[in-house]
């Protein structure tokens, strides 16, 4: 456990900074500007787990903060991370390993892109995850029956040279399937689900950055669970 003494030494060097959206980070772990602390990371979450945080940011519910250690990437830890995805893309001047949110950032890169993910133990291997705007549902592409039109595919929604989506978004709606429904109600409630749908990467993730030197504090910050109601003490 932490003791105050301690823990106060840990608040000093933790700054909080302003939200980034879901788009950001998918796009900083592609870039490897976000990292995996060395032999740390092996996928806890199932599908389903991966499945409910989408549904609850689609709902807009809360998915909880992420914290970071921002450090050179000449510093010699970052000889032992690794990047998430099979890239020969050079590291940033600064790269951030990610102590908290680890799952939550595999989830964003497996469902919202086509990444090649090199991880060892990745036992889940490619996930096609829909939304079906005639029923507000989300299924896997082996849990549908009939991937007729009303699903839409999550990987369409991110574009990492567009990451605002706007144009995804329009040019999707121009041709839209459910333009066709003659009862306008039920098309104005699907028309605000799509949109919904598109905008959902766009929510607002909170972060904590460490920024000090001392393994031990960020072996600390890694392993004692919701530190971040702690230093708001």
């Amino acid at each position: 456990m932490i003791l105050q003494e301690e823990k106060h030494k840990i608040v000093d060097k933790i700054t909080w900074l302003n939200e980034e959206f879901v788009t950001e980070v998918i796009l900083n772990i592609m870039n490897n500007k976000y990292l995996i602390p060395q032999r740390s990371f092996s996928i806890a979450w199932n599908a389903q787990d991966i499945k409910n945080l989408i549904i609850s940011l689609y709902r807009g519910f809360p998915i909880g903060s992420m914290t970071l250690w921002r450090i050179p990437s000449n510093n010699r830890v970052v000889r032992d991370c690794r990047s998430y995805v099979a890239t020969t893309r050079m590291y940033p001047r600064e790269v951030e390993i990610i102590l908290d949110g680890l799952q939550r950032c595999y989830a964003f890169l497996v469902i919202f892109t086509n990444e090649e993910i090199v991880i060892r133990d990745n036992n889940l291997g490619k996930l096609n995850l829909y939304y079906n705007y005639l029923h507000d549902e989300f299924k896997y592409e082996d849990e549908i029956d009939n991937l007729d039109n009303t699903w839409i595919s999550l990987k369409v929604i991110f574009d990492p040279h567009n990451s605002f989506n706007n144009k995804i978004f329009e040019e999707y709606t121009k041709t839209a399937p459910y333009l066709t429904i003659e009862d306008h109600d039920q098309q104005w409630i699907v028309n605000k689900r799509v949109k919904r749908l598109f905008r959902m990467i766009h929510q607002k993730i909170s972060f904590y950055r460490y920024y000090g030197t001392d393994i031990n504090e960020v072996s600390d910050l890694r392993y004692y669970r919701n530190f971040h109601k702690e230093i708001k003490e």
